[in-house]
């Protein structure tokens, strides 16, 4: 059996898409030893930042239009005879193209897709957030998941949890704290630069641990700043410990999306940021379930309120273990191997 993960990558688009499509490919090749062929427009070459699995793979970035995308699928689908295809897309592929497959047969398996392709597909699954509730569907429904169980992440996590946590009930206030900083690829200087003054301005003297994607002019800006800061820092470029860092942290800081479920499936509470306000309304889930707090906007970020919220968890411990939660970290753990199940029938 051959499953074809429909999905791209790229600097605007970021790379959400393709490290949950890694993840569950990763599951289908090695617990079930089957094979999966990666088909993307764009971002071939981000593959092996985000696993060291030899994923099969085409790309063709020449299509400019839905009509050519799906007559490339067609022609994959052909050479591969594969009649189950996983789609994590943010093109303009038509619905009738998802209904002609249902038509010939084909399991088809959206990721949090709010088109009207997900009206003719086998399998929708939907992250807990507002926006599902406005989702109207026909009177023949493709079965629906949502919630933390259909939140895919890099299985790094799913076998990593916290080392912090919980935090023992006699410590009244956090010594020498780890915060982390990982925000993604899309991020501007200028919000970086606004989070380091807020760090600076926190007289408890803390280990930061920072992330970037990759090595650019804000690098060479935080060695700078690094070297005149009271804290400690730890600078990674695309580390491959990912998990292992999150999981250190009493405190992270965060852009919405799916490095936000990253730490939260390792067990660590984030303050967010949104770069939306999709992402904004999508985060109030986190928020509502008490693991994160989400301060708005990137650009209408304020270094104190963010300086302020900072300095209140540090010193209140008992509020951070509440932001810790083992029962939907487990779920999110186990959200790859229950797509590829279902997928399987198992």
């Amino acid at each position: 059996m051959i499953i074809i993960i429909r999905c791209d990558a790229s600097k605007e688009l970021g790379l959400g898409h393709l490290s949950r499509s890694i993840a569950i490919a990763e599951v289908l090749i090695n617990k079930y030893n089957l094979k999966v062929i990666l088909a993307m427009r764009e971002g071939a070459s981000y593959i092996s930042t985000l696993t060291n699995e030899s994923i099969a793979f085409i790309s063709n970035n020449n299509i400019s239009n839905s009509i050519e995308e799906e007559e490339w699928l067609d022609e994959i689908i052909k050479e591969y005879k594969s009649k189950s295809i996983i789609f994590d897309i943010r093109t303009k592929l038509r619905a009738k193209y998802i209904k002609r497959l249902k038509k010939r047969s084909f399991q088809t398996i959206l990721i949090d897709d709010s088109t009207d392709r997900r009206l003719y597909a086998s399998f929708v699954f939907y992250p807990p957030v507002p926006q599902n509730d406005d989702l109207k569907w026909l009177k023949e429904k493709p079965k629906i998941y949502t919630g933390w169980s259909s939140v895919f992440i890099r299985n790094q996590f799913s076998k990593t949890q916290s080392i912090v946590y919980p935090i023992p009930e006699s410590i009244n206030k956090i010594i020498n704290p780890i915060i982390m900083i990982s925000l993604g690829g899309t991020i501007n200087d200028e919000f970086i630069k606004s989070i380091m003054k807020s760090i600076n301005s926190i007289d408890i003297k803390s280990r930061i641990i920072i992330t970037l994607a990759r090595k650019s002019k804000i690098y060479n800006y935080l060695l700078e700043e690094s070297e005149r800061s009271r804290h400690v820092f730890e600078i990674y470029i695309r580390p491959s410990n990912m998990a292992v860092l999150m999981s250190r942290a009493h405190l992270a800081i965060a852009a919405f999306g799916v490095t936000a479920y990253e730490f939260l499936a390792v067990g660590t509470p984030t303050i967010l940021y949104s770069m939306t306000d999709d992402h904004e309304l999508s985060s109030m889930e986190l928020v509502n379930s008490h693991v994160s707090i989400n301060l708005g906007k990137i650009q209408d970020i304020n270094p104190k309120i963010l300086s302020r919220e900072i300095k209140f968890l540090l010193n209140n411990p008992i509020q951070l273990n509440s932001m810790h939660s083992p029962k939907i970290s487990s779920e999110i753990s186990n959200a790859n191997l229950k797509i590829c199940n279902l997928i399987l029938n198992k």
